[in-house]
């Protein structure tokens, strides 16, 4: 096992990101921003050498490739709430090696063999996006500042300094003894999925594998640019190249594969231990070793190219719009001629609401709101629905024990989405509503018997009560907003 080729190759994915540090003193007049940024790092490289020495012939091989792309989600007055929405990796590392010795002398007799003992060494690798990273919150950072052309002069920066990626695939090492006539083989698996290393073997010994769980790593997703803008967007794109990994960070790899031994196999922890320790001087003795003239030195291009998109953004707007979408299913339930329907044609309960649903979807579509005056909505129209809707919902009431289910999976959710905090509190007020309904005696037995006639008065009520919440909110805060038509719409089907 030639565990020093298997992890140096790595290297130039290790890097410690350190903490932003931003000037420019007082922000620009409170607004919040809210956007993307996408960070894609490549790298890039090969090596083929070739080289006769004291009696050896050495041969080696090897290409890597690697582009990763990672997209943040931020938004907030300094992007203070930034979270991993997308990832992609194209990752590829293969080698070959071979050294032979050009003779061998065989103990006790003294016969040599020609050629002599050689060994190989090969592998290819591959990588995938690491299961825990989206929806990881990441760091981000924007400070903004007048200028007196009335445009905006901003730095923006961000980072990751998380496993971005798992590394997976397999190497085969084969070292022939001449003297014995034997081959022993070592395969080498990072397998996704696999909590401890594990090792089997052969009866004989002379063929093992080796598994192990899949290597995470990370790499340098970090920058910050300084800029200038007019209007509402800071947009732009550069790509930074990235210098040569120093040797410090050989020294942070040598230390993190002694980590690793720890937990490998015996037959395999004091190599590693020992090329680990090896790493960590070799930078500088590589660089005082001469190249041969057989020798073609591998080069290996690293960047990160950025791109971002942060637009200035009013909470009004998403307030406005979730209370135009609850408003929507109010006015869906409360149509009189889609319970009528549901009795006739004998619907289920869950098949009332999957229609009510479709029709309050439809009913914001149109946006009734811009011209209130122009008429009633046609209603529902379709066939007869199936009734599933309610499985797929993320955060719900359970009506078997008349509790809340999905709280943190819809905050998370949210929050993710940058989502002022007071529309999670509606949808969570719509559920408490819920609750009390399932649990109070006055309502609990017309609750549980889940009719189309329940389900509209229910659910009519329960949206009420989270529209009344993003009302209020909207009242209070959005006065540029025009609010009335809503306000209007409320009063009309909810009561006072």
């Amino acid at each position: 096992m030639n565990v020093h080729r298997f992890f140096l190759a790595f290297t130039a994915a290790i890097c410690v990101l350190g903490v932003f540090s931003l000037g420019f003193g007082a922000r620009y007049d409170g607004s919040t921003w809210k956007g993307r940024i996408t960070m894609t790092y490549r790298e890039a490289g090969g090596d083929s050498r070739r080289s006769s020495s004291n009696q050896k012939d050495y041969n080696s091989q090897w290409s890597f490739s690697n582009t990763t792309k990672v997209t943040l989600q931020v938004c907030g007055s300094s992007l203070e709430q930034g979270y991993v929405s997308d990832a992609g990796v194209d990752y590829h590392h293969a080698w070959k090696d071979s050294t032979i010795l050009q003779r061998q002398v065989c103990q006790p007799g003294g016969e040599v063999k020609r050629p002599g003992w050689h060994t190989t060494d090969e592998g290819n690798l591959s990588a995938i996006v690491h299961p825990d990273l989206v929806g990881i919150p990441a760091r981000a950072q924007l400070s903004v500042a007048l200028q007196p052309q009335k445009g905006i002069r901003y730095i923006i920066a961000a980072g990751l300094d998380i496993p971005i990626v798992l590394v997976t695939g397999i190497s085969k090492t084969q070292t022939y003894d001449p003297c014995l006539g034997t081959t022993k083989t070592a395969v080498d698996e990072l397998r996704a999925g696999v909590k401890e290393s594990t090792v089997t073997c052969s009866n004989d010994g002379k063929n093992c594998k080796y598994t192990m769980p899949a290597l995470p790593l990370a790499f340098p997703l970090t920058f910050n640019h300084t800029g200038t803008t007019k209007g509402d967007r800071i947009t732009g794109s550069k790509t930074f190249p990235l210098e040569k990994i120093a040797e410090d960070t050989l020294t942070a790899l040598g230390t993190q594969l002694e980590e690793m031994a720890r937990q490998l196999p015996p037959e395999v922890r004091e190599e590693m231990l020992h090329e680990a320790r090896k790493m960590k001087g070799e930078s500088y003795e590589d660089n005082k070793k001469p190249q041969a003239q057989n020798e073609k030195k591998g080069e290996t291009t690293r960047a990160i190219t950025v791109s971002w998109d942060i637009g200035r953004t009013n909470p009004c707007d998403d307030v406005i719009d979730q209370l135009r979408q609850e408003l929507s299913m109010i006015q869906a339930y409360a149509d009189a001629n889609l319970v009528a329907r549901a009795r006739q044609e004998g619907w289920s309960g869950e098949e009332y609401d999957d229609a009510a649903f479709e029709d309050g979807k439809s009913r914001y579509a149109s946006g009734w709101w811009k011209n209130p005056s122009s008429g009633s909505h046609p209603g529902y129209s379709g066939n007869r629905p199936k009734g599933n809707r309610r499985s797929h919902i993320d955060m719900a009431l359970n009506s078997k024990n008349c509790s809340i289910e999905g709280q943190d999976e819809k905050r998370k959710a949210l929050e993710q989405e940058c989502m002022p905090q007071v529309i999670y509190d509606s949808i969570l007020e719509h559920e408490k509503t819920h609750a009390k309904q399932c649990m109070s005696e006055r309502t609990a037995e017309d609750f549980a018997s889940r009719t189309p006639d329940s389900f509209r008065k229910f659910e009519q009520a329960a949206y009420c009560v989270g529209a009344k919440k993003l009302l209020n909110w909207a009242d209070g805060v959005c006065k540029e907003s025009d609010v009335k038509p809503l306000r209007d719409a409320y009063y009309t089907y909810c009561p006072k």
